[in-house]
């Protein structure tokens, strides 16, 4: 939610606060956050597919990701 609300505070997208330069990855990206936002306007609760996870590991690569992407501008 925090990308959500800077992207919409600073009138970006969402993949540019991240600097996600790879265009489908960004298209990805800003097409979930898109879905998001749209159910939080419309008073649902947005839906993920529920999967159960082995472990956190997941989770840390998925956060790895966004934080290497990040950390090098997107590049």
């Amino acid at each position: 939610m925090r990308i959500i609300n800077q992207a919409l505070k600073f009138n970006k997208l969402p993949s540019e606060i991240l600097r996600i330069d790879d265009e489908y990855t960004a298209f990805c990206f800003d097409e979930a956050c898109l879905y998001i936002i749209n159910q939080i306007e419309n008073k649902k609760k947005p839906h993920f597919k529920d999967e159960k996870v082995d472990s956190d590991k997941d989770k840390y690569y998925l956060n790895d990701f966004l934080r290497k992407q990040a950390m090098k501008g997107g590049k």
